[in-house]
């Protein structure tokens, strides 16, 4: 096995062990840290990543095949379905989802690990002190 079959199935299993965490245990002190990392940790990979194949080597990803048209159009359902969820507890913050929106849609998961971050930061930021 290369790296690239590895770091999928090392992202599957650490998915799994977050939401056995979060199903069976109490909520995380200061919540807003573990989407930070994630964003962190994602930033420079896809850096890294932009490094080697460019900043729109996705592309050809998503339009080689049906497998690929698929990813696209799930991710981007898992994007407007996380956003549009949060959007009310957004606006109850004061976060303007426009621009939000703006940067989720140029950073993909990276803008929406901002974004939720910081409402999570915001809503509960202060009491968690």
């Amino acid at each position: 096995m290369n790296v690239n079959q590895i770091l999928p199935l090392i992202a599957v299993a650490f998915l799994l062990v977050v939401i056995f965490f979060v199903i069976f245990k109490k909520p995380m002190v200061k919540s807003w840290i573990f989407p930070f990392i994630l964003l962190i940790a994602l930033f420079i990979y896809s850096v890294f990543t932009m490094s080697i194949e460019g900043p729109l080597g996705f592309w050809d990803h998503h339009t080689r095949g049906f497998w690929g048209n698929q990813i696209w159009f799930d991710l981007l359902i898992g994007i407007a379905t996380a956003f549009i969820a949060l959007l009310d507890r957004m606006k109850d913050q004061k976060m303007n989802p426009v621009l939000w929106f703006i940067l989720v849609l140029a950073g993909g998961s990276i803008g929406l690990l901002a974004m939720v971050s910081r409402l999570l930061y915001l809503e509960k930021g202060k009491t968690e002190k």
